[in-house]
């Protein structure tokens, strides 16, 4: 990321690191790049409108699957038909809503661990996390293994390269958005992830750890 951060600055361009790609390795690069890229965004978007559906049905069982999708496929779509005033307006109060979700999830946790919840969830400490097997207890295989759904959730820092070009003053605002990434993926993903594997041993998701995931 601090390479294409680099390049951002150095050239903002809308094609970003399929430009770049073009640019300093040849025209198939380039193309390669920038249809890997395509392709990779509509697997995300299937993916994501799949989530969605889901986690509603988990509390709307009576309610079709299929109409959360196709609603949330016109909700995202209405919004791209606005203003891009009004579009950024509505991104930065849908982020902001996440962010704060994702903060007072980590609060509760934290309160939950060293702390308890009442009598249904009593402070559990931090044993889970070298428990069960300790760490890594499948393995280097397991990592390996999970290495593409982690390298899946990670998708999106490269957002930042994409709209280098319609900055105001790419200098000074990438660098600065560049430099927070490494906070940003301790707080929404490895701090989560250490709150819910210290509360929920690991070996226990998909069992009783299927009914608190939607809330998390």
């Amino acid at each position: 990321m601090r390479a294409l951060g680099e390049m951002a600055v150095r050239n903002p361009v809308s094609g970003s690191f399929g430009s770049y790609a073009r640019q300093y390795l040849g025209p198939l690069a380039g193309f390669i790049t920038g249809w890997t890229y395509t392709f990779e965004m509509v697997i995300v978007a299937l993916a994501d409108v799949t989530a969605f559906g889901i986690y509603m049905g988990l509390w709307y069982p009576d309610v079709p699957r299929w109409i959360w999708v196709l609603s949330i496929i016109f909700f995202i779509g209405a919004m791209n038909l606005c203003h891009v005033r009004i579009f950024g307006e509505m991104e930065f109060w849908l982020s902001l809503i996440k962010v704060v979700a994702i903060i007072a999830m980590i609060v509760a946790g934290g309160s939950i661990i060293f702390f308890g919840f009442g009598h249904a969830f009593p402070a559990t400490g931090l044993e889970n996390l070298w428990s069960h097997g300790g760490f890594a207890p499948n393995g280097w295989q397991g990592i390996i293994a999970s290495l593409g759904i982690v390298m899946f959730a990670f998708g999106g820092v490269e957002i930042i390269g994409v709209t280098a070009a319609e900055a105001q003053n790419p200098k000074k605002v990438i660098p600065q958005a560049i430099n927070t990434i490494p906070l940003r993926i301790v707080l929404f993903y490895v701090c989560t992830l250490a709150i819910l594997m210290a509360i929920f041993p690991w070996n226990s998701f998909g069992e009783q750890g299927q009914s608190v995931r939607p809330y998390f």
